[in-house]
């Protein structure tokens, strides 16, 4: 078989005339390049890059790459040819971003080392993966159906120790015993 108008890994894209010409901004000249194949050989035109209008601008429309933001870094995201994917990885902090919903019966939980999970829905405790991480996240029951009322004299109460809301009834006239840290 022959490679006609063919390039090998071999032969370079640019010649070294063409590649200094480029950075110091000079317009590369119009010569043909022979690339031979066993007995045979063909003359290719390089490909010149788009021409500039006389103001500097380029007559092409400008194309719009669909990005998203990193969660982690905030630095945005080229999603080109990855629209399918439910995650990306960010090129700059090499962290998981999710793009799209979370599949049926499953969600997603940033673990405090920004890494992503992805999660049964029903599950009330996930690790992390991480060999330098292992922590044991304890998920809250996330709302599924309709919201249920309280009972009547039930409130939320903040704890002044952790921090945590719990609910408790008002009703009973008893100090409130914290379920998280157990303090009164």
């Amino acid at each position: 078989m022959s490679q006609d108008n063919r390039c090998t890994e071999e032969t370079p894209l640019l010649d070294s005339e063409k590649q200094q010409a480029a950075a110091k901004g000079k317009p590369a000249d119009n010569k043909n390049v022979a690339f031979s194949a066993d007995a045979e050989s063909s003359s290719q035109q390089l490909e010149e890059p788009p021409t500039l209008a006389y103001n500097g601008v380029s007559t092409e429309p400008p194309v719009t790459v669909p990005t998203i933001t990193c969660r982690v870094c905030h630095a945005s995201i080229d999603i080109s040819g990855k629209t399918h994917q439910h995650v990306v990885k960010c090129p700059q902090c090499t962290e998981a971003t999710p793009i799209r919903p979370p599949p049926p019966g499953r969600k997603y939980v940033r673990c405090p080392c920004n890494c992503l999970l992805i999660c049964n829905q029903s599950s009330s405790r996930i690790a992390c993966p991480r060999a330098n991480c292992k922590r044991v996240i304890t998920l809250g029951l996330s709302p599924i159906g309709r919201a249920v009322r309280a009972p009547p004299g039930t409130q939320r109460i903040s704890c002044a120790y952790c921090d945590e809301i719990f609910m408790y009834n008002v009703l009973n006239k008893r100090l409130a015993k914290c379920p998280h840290c157990g303090r009164v």
